[in-house]
């Protein structure tokens, strides 16, 4: 129940085993690296910054096989998982084993083209259906679309306000354009879909006669076809594009067999990640590599171990005063002030010099949440959620801490309940009172109540809150 004490690291190894050591130090868990700032300038000109070379298409393919897992999870979700399944787990060796990831990646790129063939349908079934949006005014046109006249006469279609007077259109054109002549097509509560034939000569004129009455020249496309035979051809594509999409769908679905082994291999590709950004923090010469980080002094044996494998020197110190903003901290706690770690962390963790608030802030938090809620039929109800899924699920870290302060969340709740007589408020006394309205009942045993009490309940919480102050001072 305290901050853990920790050491600092500096170590010199041959550059041709930075890699394993690397892996070495990550399995081992407990070395955070640190930037060597004070390695960097004038007084070091041989040193200089490593490189793995892989970090971003290492990155790239890891995001590539999640994306993959996505959308095979997308499209053939799998069976029988579920919040209360434990997360799969697979040995060591499996998760760093490298040699299958070339074809890993390859599926996940497989998918993702598969992915993109399904978009670029869409996209384009999205251009046909708004195609044939655009070409139903004009279904009973018999013209072709495309069509824009002959050598003396012109063709094209418009809309027309439909407040429009007929009569007085006709008559407009006719004064401007004696030889042209205006055809309704179709019409809508707000247009009138028109078309026009008339001399070259004459179009310009018949145009401008027109305009007056909300008349608009409205293309629906270059099409060979009429309207009719477009919207045909329009909706055979469709159609096409409609079986390619589920073939593709079909084809992603067949691959997701493979859906546990992407996310081994996502596993694989982060632990790989992870040991090419560290590598990027380390300086060195071309035969050497010099490396500094923070680990637990309890773990100092361990790693004593670790780098007697290699040709490296190596020592640990006490971080000085200067250095402790920058000490990485880790807090060791017992299974119930563990739990507190969730709400440490929302805020902040305490600095290295400073001391470990779970052990003080744990009986307090988990004492005045019972207070506030203070129902056994709510307390019970977390318990057994808590419970039940810290058997089923067996979650880890934050997800366990969450869990577990339910369950003392729970108990304390179910506890001040007891005490106050709640259950679900006071259901058992309205309950009562429904099956037998003249009971004289007064419902469950209580200490105190909320509503009865309340100078007494003021004034213990002003002491309780009295001895949190002090204790936090």
């Amino acid at each position: 129940m305290a901050i853990v004490k920790m050491k600092k690291l500096r170590l010199a190894v041959m550059a041709s085993e930075r890699k394993a050591l690397l892996k070495d130090l990550l399995l081992l868990g407990c070395v955070e690296f640190s930037e060597p700032g004070e390695l960097e300038g004038e007084g070091f000109p041989n040193l200089s910054r490593c490189s793995s070379g892989e970090l971003s298409t290492d990155r790239a393919n890891y995001a590539a096989i999640l994306d993959a897992v996505r959308l095979m999870d997308k499209y053939a979700p799998a069976k029988g998982g579920g919040f209360l399944n434990p997360l799969p787990s697979a040995r060591l060796d499996v998760v760093l084993d490298e040699k299958p990831l070339p074809a890993d990646i390859a599926m996940a790129e497989k998918v993702m083209g598969k992915e993109e063939d399904i978009r670029r349908a869409a996209s384009e079934t999205a251009r046909l259906e708004a195609a044939i949006t655009a070409m139903a005014p004009w279904l009973e046109l018999d013209v072709p679309l495309g069509f824009k006249g002959t050598e003396k006469t012109a063709f094209a279609t418009a809309s027309l306000s439909a407040t429009a007077d007929m009569a007085e259109v006709d008559a407009a054109l006719g004064a401007a354009a004696p030889e042209a002549q205006l055809f309704r097509v179709s019409s809508d509560k707000s247009l009138n879909y028109m078309a026009i034939i008339c001399y070259k000569d004459e179009y310009e004129a018949a145009l401008e006669a027109l305009r007056p009455y909300g008349f608009n020249l409205m293309g629906p496309g270059e099409y060979r076809g009429t309207a009719r035979e477009e919207t045909a051809k329009a909706e055979l594509k469709i159609r096409g594009l409609g079986e390619q999409r589920q073939r593709l769908i079909s084809e992603i679905a067949q691959l997701s067999s493979h859906r546990d082994e992407l996310k081994l291999r996502a596993d694989t590709l982060s632990t790989k990640i992870a040991r090419a950004e560290a590598e990027e923090k380390l300086m060195g010469t071309e035969t050497t590599v010099l490396l500094q980080g923070w680990l637990p002094a309890e773990k100092e044996g361990e790693l004593a171990r670790v780098l007697g494998k290699y040709d490296c020197a190596w020592e640990t110190a006490d971080p000085t005063e200067d250095e402790y903003p920058d000490v990485p901290v880790k807090l060791k706690n017992n299974r119930l002030t563990r739990a507190l770690n969730m709400v440490t962390e929302m805020y902040s963790l305490p600095a290295y010099n400073n001391v470990d608030p779970n052990p003080l802030m744990a009986p307090f938090f988990i004492l005045f949440y019972g207070i506030m809620l203070a129902d056994m039929g709510y307390g019970v109800l977390m318990i057994a959620a808590a419970i039940v899924v810290l058997a089923k699920a067996k979650p880890r870290k934050g997800m366990r801490n969450f869990f577990e302060l339910m369950l003392w969340c729970g108990i304390s709740t179910t506890i001040w309940g007891a005490i106050t007589g709640g259950l679900f408020s006071d259901a058992p006394l309205q309950i009562a009172r429904i099956l037998n309205p003249d009971t004289t009942w007064e419902g469950l045993p209580a200490l105190f109540t909320p509503l009865n009490d309340t100078i007494m309940i003021l004034i213990g919480a002003m002491c309780l809150g009295f001895v949190q102050i002090i204790t936090g001072m």
